[in-house]
């Protein structure tokens, strides 16, 4: 009679078996599955997500099991998945969650003998201990001072370097590919603006330049302004309008240069952008990291405050002058520096890049200097403004109220605290 009242009621000695509905079900068992989950796990997450405590059921709802046997349908699932990877960065592991999503469950040793027949390399390739293979070394080439100029922006004081807010004093440079000469270097509020760029490049034009002899001149030394044949630069999207107006001046200054052998501007890779990119280590070493640390100090001795209204401004008043005569006396040394002789090297060596500059024909260059009115260039608009007009009279307010003092990088901070005591000291009186 017990019995019977058991039957009817559907109870037993094992509780109440509420099941879901078979598609909730279905779900839950084919997400398991497709991450792997082993036959205990998958009886917890049961109990957990559905209080259900059942055994054999993945049968009935046609649940993919684990594949054992590799056959010629496993196989090709496998190889379609390595096909997809030209460069062959996935590994077993991959592939396998990759066709379990896809409800094809192999197992990892099956899949990684298979792998190992069909693209073998892709292994060593991803040996985390493999060797980098190094790029190829081959020896620069230029003609002479001026043929190539290479330029980069450099940003080991700005922002994301600094963490001191939104202050930031980026660098940018130019520098010659024959001599080694660095033609200039700049301290800008962003080497990352196209607009600022481009300005920057018409400011180099009218700037740099040199006494230089011309066949064509009726002096035997002529000081010019202008251009070098190519200008090198890596992909950054701010080499844009700099890009184009090198083309443009280019075109209408030396026509005659056929730009299928001499190219006016060509990017590249920065890795491969060697005529700068392996400058700025030296920079960083000789005058940067202590230009840094002299930076820093403002933040270490909480003298500097990014949430203080005005000390993003009176950082970029007081700090891009110093670091701008830093980089000019870096450049002055770098370019009166000789370099290390180097004799299977094609251009010059065991040299003076500035002495190379001034007199390529004692060193078998050719002058590849393109020069350029400066009409051509026309009047250049000031991109580079550090801080607003009202500012600037507010700074020097305070500058001249502690005594106008001479800034150096070694009291810049004293100096510093000194001046926004005293702009603090007007707001207040103001207010």
């Amino acid at each position: 009679m017990v019995c019977a009242l058991l039957e009817l009621t559907g109870k037993n000695g094992y509780g109440d078996k509420n099941y879901p509905p078979d598609k909730v079900l279905k779900e839950s068992l084919m997400k398991y599955s497709q991450r792997r989950l082993s036959r205990e796990e998958k009886l917890t997450r049961l109990q957990c997500d559905h209080g259900l405590d059942i055994n054999k059921i993945e049968k009935r709802l046609h649940i993919p099991i684990l594949i054992k046997v590799a056959s010629e349908d496993v196989k090709q699932a496998v190889v379609d998945e390595v096909d997809k990877d030209t460069m062959q960065n996935n590994g077993p592991n991959f592939v396998r969650t990759t066709l379990a999503l896809k409800n094809v469950h192999i197992p990892r040793a099956t899949i990684r003998k298979i792998m190992h027949n069909v693209a073998d390399s892709g292994f060593d390739r991803r040996f985390s201990g493999r060797k980098v293979p190094k790029i190829p070394r081959k020896p620069q080439e230029a003609i002479g001072p001026f043929h190539q100029n290479g330029c980069d922006g450099h940003e080991k004081f700005a922002r994301l370097a600094l963490k001191m807010g939104n202050a930031s004093i980026s660098v940018y440079g130019y520098k010659d590919k024959w001599s080694d000469n660095i033609l200039k270097l700049y301290a800008i509020p962003d080497c990352r603006s196209i607009g600022a760029i481009g300005h920057l490049w018409l400011d180099f034009v009218s700037e740099i330049g040199g006494k230089f002899m011309f066949p064509d001149s009726e002096c035997i030394i002529e000081l010019v302004k202008g251009i070098p044949i190519t200008l090198t630069m890596d992909k950054g999207s701010e080499v844009g309008w700099q890009y184009t107006l090198q083309c443009v001046l280019r075109e209408m200054h030396a026509p005659h240069i056929d730009p299928r052998t001499y190219p006016p501007a060509v990017q590249m890779k920065s890795v491969h952008h060697t005529t700068i990119e392996g400058f700025w280590k030296w920079l960083l070493e000789k005058k940067g990291l202590n230009i840094k640390d002299h930076i820093l100090r403002g933040k270490t001795e909480h003298i500097f405050s990014d949430i203080a209204s005005f000390h993003i401004d009176l950082f970029h008043w007081i700090f891009p002058p110093l670091v701008q005569e830093a980089l000019d006396e870096f450049g002055f040394w770098w370019n009166e520096h000789c370099v290390r002789r180097q004799p299977e090297k094609i251009m010059p060596s065991g040299h003076i890049p500035a002495d190379a500059l001034e007199h390529p024909e004692l060193y078998n260059g050719l002058n590849c200097f393109i020069k350029v009115p400066m009409e051509s260039v026309g009047p250049q608009e000031k991109y580079s403004r550090w801080v607003s007009v009202e500012f600037e009279e507010e700074a020097r307010s305070a500058y001249q109220a502690i005594g106008s003092p001479k800034i150096t990088l070694d009291n810049s901070w004293t100096v510093f605290a000194h001046m926004s005591d005293a702009i603090e000291t007007r707001r207040q009186s103001t207010v």
